[in-house]
């Protein structure tokens, strides 16, 4: 049995919340357990507007262990679906494995650890973020003393998938996102579920100690690629923790105003192949790329953007960025092309932060050809003979949920970088680039 639920008239909701004395707090103990608000507040469990704080995010601030209660309190025309895995990416509500749908409060039991989804079966709900994944740990897993307010267990990867955190369609061993990773990390550690952004899997409580005792937060580990003539690439895999960065894709995938503008290619005029955004401060230069200048949203129009720019920046103290280029693709069609973010805006050595949540793509790099190969024209023939005189550099980084890549130095420059077309890509990935412009 995957969970108990107890169900409660309307007008017992009162009782509900004498039990959660303290009432409009995140949990509350009881002798049997703890017991969470889903929400955290008056909403309930209700279709979430723009200003709403996602389901999956209010998870990841709490830590739940067996035999802890989730108080669902939602109205009669819509449900509670307690679904599989797979279900729950593709907000399939024809098959939960189980249903509530009388309305008022319920309260449901945490009878075992691993990992709970629901979603809302009312038409669209769930596509539009009422839904929540949570990871219930033994109580020897942590201290049943933290409270409501303790960080989150984000659940870590299972024997049939990678780490990616997986995407919004069916699992499938090799196929799309879903495959295993082709990126080997040398020295590995294994899945730690309390990592936060600013840790690593390789470090863990305890890793050292500052002045005065405090504890010193180990870094994320990193791999840096030296690319030669003062081009780097920093990759940090596990940037930010599973359940976390699913909150923030839900936020972005709903709540961006994405358009997919008409730009100039060689002449021509096409639709670009990715959905975008643009965020940045004010009074800075105008963005324009392919005779198009997407219109500036401010930061303050999306708060998570900003939580976001601040994990970034503490993972990068000497970074100031002040501006950021959001692309959605959303089926592997959805491509870019081989370019440089070489625009004059950007100065001669930009540092360019990019974080990936969603559907795993590769990202490559290619050596931009010298003087001496770009005199030998273009076309097919020019390029034959520029593949035989001379074969270009190229590395491939995979990108996965969570990921952050940073380009630094020449790269811009020296290097062209483009994420190709992936026909088993069939799921959303949503890249957020920071860039700083002068």
């Amino acid at each position: 049995m995957a969970g108990v639920a107890l169900l409660f008239p309307a007008a017992a909701v009162a009782m509900v919340a004498c039990v959660a004395a303290g009432g409009a707090g995140a949990s509350a103990s009881t002798p049997a357990g703890r017991v969470f608000i889903v929400g955290g507040g008056p909403r309930g469990w209700s279709q979430p507007t723009p200003s709403d704080e996602t389901y999956n995010h209010w998870a990841a601030k709490n830590r739940f262990h067996v035999g802890d209660f989730l108080d669902f309190n939602y109205v009669k025309n819509d449900s509670v679906l307690l679904v599989s895995r797979d279900d729950y990416k593709l907000c399939n509500a024809s098959r939960p494995e189980q249903r509530f749908d009388a309305g008022g409060a319920l309260r449901f039991r945490l009878d075992r650890n691993g990992d709970f989804y629901f979603i809302s079966g009312a038409p669209g709900h769930c596509d539009a973020g009422q839904r929540m994944t949570l990871r219930v740990m033994s109580q020897h897993d942590g201290d049943n003393k933290a409270g409501g307010d303790a960080p989150a267990a984000a659940p870590a990867p299972g024997d049939d998938e990678d780490d990616s955190g997986g995407s919004f369609s069916s699992r499938t061993p090799g196929s799309g996102c879903n495959g295993p990773s082709r990126l080997r990390l040398a020295g590995e550690s294994p899945s730690d579920p309390h990592l936060c952004a600013n840790q690593s899997a390789d470090g863990g409580d305890g890793a050292g100690e500052g002045e005065g005792g405090a504890a010193k937060k180990p870094e994320a580990r990193r791999e840096v690629t030296d690319l030669g003539g003062g081009s780097e690439v920093v990759h940090v895999p596990r940037f930010v923790p599973r359940e976390a960065a699913w909150g923030w894709f839900d936020y972005l995938d709903t709540r961006i105003p994405w358009k997919r503008p008409t730009i100039r290619v060689f002449g021509r005029s096409a639709v670009q192949p990715r959905d975008t955004c643009y965020v940045a401060d004010q009074g800075l230069t105008d963005l324009k790329y392919s005779g198009h200048q997407p219109h500036a949203h401010s930061w303050d129009e999306f708060p998570v953007l900003k939580d976001i720019l601040k994990a970034v920046h503490e993972a990068l103290p000497e970074s100031n960025f002040n501006s950021l280029l959001l692309n959605r693709y959303k089926t592997g069609s959805d491509y870019v092309s081989w370019h440089a973010d070489d625009e004059p805006l950007y100065g001669p050595t930009p540092e360019i932060a990019s974080v990936t949540f969603g559907c795993e793509r590769e990202f490559l790099l290619r050596k931009k050809p010298s003087k001496s190969q770009a005199s030998l024209g273009s076309g097919e023939s020019a390029r034959k003979r520029l593949k035989v005189s001379a074969p270009q550099q190229q590395h491939s980084f995979l990108l996965k949920h969570g990921s952050l890549l940073v380009m630094r130095g020449y790269t811009q420059r020296d290097w062209h970088h483009s994420v190709p077309k992936r026909a088993k890509a069939s799921s959303p990935r949503i890249n957020l680039t920071f860039r700083r412009v002068l």
